[in-house]
């Protein structure tokens, strides 16, 4: 039961940094169309 939570919140973890990282690729392609 343990394992399955530990996986369960590893999965969590790792789309809370994917949409974080697509956030920040989203900004910083904003940032750089706004410089130009």
């Amino acid at each position: 039961k343990s394992d399955e939570f530990k996986a369960r919140s590893l999965s969590s973890e790792n789309r809370a940094r994917s949409v974080l990282r697509s956030e920040m690729y989203q900004a910083q392609n904003s940032f750089r169309t706004a410089g130009e």
